[in-house]
């Protein structure tokens, strides 16, 4: 049996998103220095343009760097899929043996892969969790209907067939530790 790996990297519109966000932040440092605003509408416009600014220069860094390295936001594997985490530059990995099934979902416009864990691998990310991690897990649950969730929107594979491709890999996983 063939070991194929299917690597899912973010697209150019990502980075493209990326630096008009710290356009827009720049455009925002720029108008708060200009003399038409009082003080305080300096000072909120700076600051959110700033922040801005760097928010989209580090997104673009990390998209191009990323394609340069030719580090992959996920990557799909026979046992498991890998997601990219970048400030902290590892991999974590979900193992299709939690897993019951992948879904996509929408939140504000933003595609996201559901992953609906089966009970075992809920209990094992719960009881793995801090108190932090267990209020995002809730707070997932309340917007999404899942513990934990993969991105898919500006990758270069659309969202669904990413997660055709995963529910795929699934069904190979579990047939073959089933037989």
């Amino acid at each position: 049996m063939e070991n194929k790996t299917y690597k899912i990297y973010y697209s150019w519109k990502m980075i493209m998103i990326a630096l008009f966000c710290a356009l827009m932040g720049f455009y925002g440092v720029i108008v708060a220095n200009a003399e038409q605003w009082s003080s305080f509408t300096d000072l909120i416009m700076g600051v959110f343009g700033t922040i801005l600014v760097l928010v989209g220069l580090l997104m673009f860094i990390y998209c191009i760097n990323s394609r340069i390295r030719q580090i992959p936001a996920l990557e799909i594997c026979d046992d498991r899929v890998k997601m990219h985490v970048p400030l902290r530059n590892v991999y974590k990995d979900v193992m299709f043996e939690d897993v019951d099934v992948f879904q996509i979902r929408s939140m504000n416009s933003n595609k996201l892969i559901a992953i609906i864990y089966k009970p075992s691998g809920y209990r094992k990310i719960v009881n793995k969790s801090n108190v932090v991690k267990r209020l995002l897990i809730k707070f997932n649950l309340y917007k999404i209907g899942a513990v934990g969730s993969l991105n898919a929107s500006n990758m270069t594979m659309k969202p669904k067939d990413i997660c055709t491709l995963l529910n795929k890999q699934l069904k190979k996983h579990q047939e073959l530790h089933n037989a």
